[in-house]
């Protein structure tokens, strides 16, 4: 959302690239794969001028080096696993989980034993169990999630609340003590050592954060939730793994559900008269209902997604909004339902939006109910800077006066409400597998949000089955579990976290994969939830003016040559040009060269894979460049052709008159032909990136699609670009209109 036969001879330079061939018969490629299929080899020469650019991070791995006991010593061990004979089902999980990772690591069985038995001499204590002292572990402060790692000399307690806390504080021993390395639904790291060391200390963790969700499709899923400390999920349950936060009325009455609720069915683009007193008395007997048949935590009673035109238009509705503002008319609504069942309902919270249209706090003194939850919507503000520096421009969809920012909205909203979420974008919906520079942002982000008090956040990702990696989606779920679980950790914490991963997920070559994710961050102007990939990185005339510049060499060029450009071999003159460099713009430049040199020092199948599936968002932004921009060297030449030109002007050999004149016979004697010649180009191109799209199971581009078999692809267009116009299906690219 690739496949052809290439030379070894340039294996190394066009592995990731898209611009490695000039010839009329060989198409670039920027894939692992031959025709055949089979893996192409890699080249491992690293050898480098001394001026090449080096990245150089750092991090620093939290298993200790110097132990003070050990619970496995060369592949056998004397502890034993002790767990409540009444343990909960996810405490049982919990023994289960910390049997099965340890023999993975060293080979050594460790029994699992019930609290009944006699005390061993040295244990490994999960759970809530008679081993514990009263006054031990204080679990009224724990709660249902917090947990204690507490290792002695001669017992390891790993102890937390019933419900979610003992299973994270397993997953959490297994990460910080023993090297694990839980990256997605599919991909782990479990190290191998016959001998396990700890050192002696106490660490106690408690969430700041009721609510913690994400829907990057590699979390998707009970065991990794719950090894990323992720604890609502409107998709999956299960006790075993903690009994997640329950949403009532599932995965149909998880959002947009006013109208839903009130009339049943799917709609959720227009809203019920809210003034109605017999919709009233209708939807506050549908609410009890549904919270009797499914004893929940959360239900929600928000707005639909059809902007303000789903809003009911009678006078009575425009006059509540005249005096309260969209969302006082919304809250007083919303309000009447939660404060008639809080006494039935104790325990649950009633969730609304702040979204589009009202966004803004209400006009008049009315406020949630202290039993209601409202959820803040960045939508429509850039995600390529700091949420805290985005300055809503006039005449926004969301109604917001032009100057406000988003530090002002969110700190509004904290004043008046006790229980404020945040539903944040960190994907783009135009395009899943295009760059999208917003990684750094999520702890800027967050710094932000906890200091207004945001108490529930949903991070909303990729969340389409047919495109389960998205753009770095399994660094963009890890760092934010991180951050939802510990979002007051440092600045330094959370770049050891992502460098960690990108370490241990790309092998030696992840510090190429880090300084891309840098560069694209810095190169980026500003990108929006719905964006196409050419919005986010265009063609860049500078960065191909400098590039010519420092390596094309015109001096040979007569007067007469540039006025008959007809009689000239132009691209003798591209192909001067590095091929890494061959591009429309730096970041797509530097980020082929970048993969490329990160997937040479790869040293596994595993690695490279990975390398190889990230590199399609270069390959997205820059196949839908191109469709814009015609083809690269005709990009190239163009220009060439204009610095030549352009010289002989200001020299005064021809004048600025007569060379509009000879650019015009440049295009028509070298470029219309060129255009032609060369559309079997991108055709291969669009192809083979369908067919690594294939190999790694992306099947869509945007929303919920997957590969159509009944449509047949038109490799003549990009697989996204002209905003929504062709993301649907790749099975069947649409033409952009």
């Amino acid at each position: 959302m690739k496949q052809q036969l290439l030379s070894l001879l340039i294996i190394c330079s066009i592995l990731f690239s898209m611009l490695t061939s000039c010839s009329e018969d060989q198409p670039p490629s920027n894939t692992t794969d031959t025709v055949s299929g089979s893996e192409t080899q890699i080249s491992t020469d690293t050898d480098a001028p001394e001026e090449e650019f080096i990245p150089h991070y750092t991090y620093t791995p939290t298993v200790a080096q110097n132990p003070d006991l050990y619970i496995v010593e060369d592949g056998t061990s004397d502890y034993v696993i002790v767990r409540g004979e009444n343990a909960s089902p996810s405490e049982v999980t919990a023994a289960n989980e910390l049997q099965l990772y340890i023999e993975k690591i060293s080979g050594a069985t460790l029994p699992i034993v019930l609290d009944t038995e006699a005390p061993a001499a040295h244990e490994i204590v999960v759970g809530k169990t008679n081993r514990e002292t009263d006054g031990q572990f204080d679990r009224e402060e724990l709660g249902d999630e917090g947990f204690v790692i507490d290792i002695t000399e001669d017992t390891v307690w790993l102890v937390g609340g019933e419900l979610r806390g003992t299973l994270y504080c397993v997953y959490t021993f297994l990460e910080e003590h023993l090297g694990c390395r839980f990256f997605s639904q599919w991909e782990e790291i479990v190290p191998t050592s016959d001998t396990l060391g700890l050192v002696v200390g106490r660490d106690q963790q408690v969430p700041v954060i009721y609510y913690r969700t994400t829907s990057w499709r590699p979390v998707m899923e009970s065991r990794i939730s719950a090894q990323m400390k992720i604890n609502s999920r409107w998709w999956t349950g299960g006790e075993e793994y903690g009994n997640n936060l329950v949403w009532a009325g599932g995965d149909g009455f998880s959002s947009h559900t006013l109208s839903r609720i009130l009339y049943g069915g799917n709609n959720v683009l227009s809203d019920p008269c809210l003034s109605s007193e017999e919709n009233y008395i209708n939807m506050l007997a549908n609410v009890r209902a549904m919270l009797e048949e499914t004893p929940a935590d959360i239900i929600s009673l928000s707005q639909s997604d059809g902007g303000v035109g789903g809003v009911c238009p009678c006078d009575v509705c425009a006059a509540s909004i005249e005096e309260h503002g969209y969302s006082g008319h919304y809250l007083k609504f919303v309000n009447r339902i939660a404060e008639e069942l809080a006494d039935e309902y104790p325990d649950v919270l009633f969730h609304t939006f702040a979204y589009q249209f009202t966004v803004m706090v209400p006009k008049s003194d009315i406020v949630p109910a202290d039993n209601v939850a409202v959820q803040l919507c960045t939508i429509n503000n850039c995600h390529s800077h700091p949420l805290a520096e985005y300055v809503y421009l006039p005449q926004n969809e969301d109604n917001v006066p032009g100057g406000y920012t988003f530090e002002q909205l969110i700190e509004e909203w904290s004043a008046i409400c006790d229980n404020l979420w945040v539903w944040d974008y960190t994907t783009n919906f135009c395009s899943y597998s295009s760059i999208n520079p917003y990684i750094h942002n999520l702890y800027d982000n967050m710094q932000l949000f906890i200091e207004n008090d945001v108490y529930g956040y949903y991070m909303q990702g990729c969340d389409a089955s047919g495109s389960p990696n998205g753009e770095f989606a399994e660094l963009r779920a890890y760092l934010i579990g991180k951050l939802l679980w510990d979002p007051y950790m440092t600045r330094e914490e959370f770049e050891n976290y992502m460098n960690g991963f990108l370490c241990d997920y790309y092998g030696p070559g992840w510090e190429y994969i880090r300084a891309f994710i840098d560069l694209a961050y810095e190169q980026c102007e500003c990108e929006f939830t719905f964006e196409d990939p050419d919005d986010v990185f265009p063609d860049d005339i500078e960065f191909v003016k400098n590039i010519i510049e420092e390596q094309v060499d015109l001096s040979d060029l007569t007067t007469e040559q540039i006025k008959n450009p007809a009689d000239v071999d132009w691209l003798k003159y591209y192909e001067q040009i590095d091929e890494k460099d061959r591009y429309f713009n730096e970041t797509l430049a530097r980020g082929y060269e970048y993969f490329a040199k990160a997937a040479a020092l790869a040293e596994t199948d595993e690695q490279r894979t990975r390398i190889d599936r990230a590199s399609i968002q270069l390959d997205v932004n820059f196949t839908t460049l191109v469709y814009n921009v015609y083809q690269p060297e005709a990009y190239f030449l163009k220009l060439i052709y204009k610095t030549a030109l352009d010289r002989e002007i200001a020299a005064g050999k021809i004048s600025d008159v007569d060379g509009y004149t000879y650019t015009y016979r440049f295009e028509d004697a070298i470029l219309d032909p060129y255009y032609k010649s060369r559309k079997q180009y991108m055709i291969d191109f669009n192809e083979a990136l369908y067919h690594k799209m294939q190999k790694h199971n992306i099947q869509s581009l945007f929303g919920n699609d997957v590969w159509s078999a009944d449509k047949e692809p038109d490799f003549s267009n990009p697989p996204c670009g002209a905003h929504l116009s062709s993301y649907y299906y790749l099975g069947g690219w649409f033409h952009n209109t």
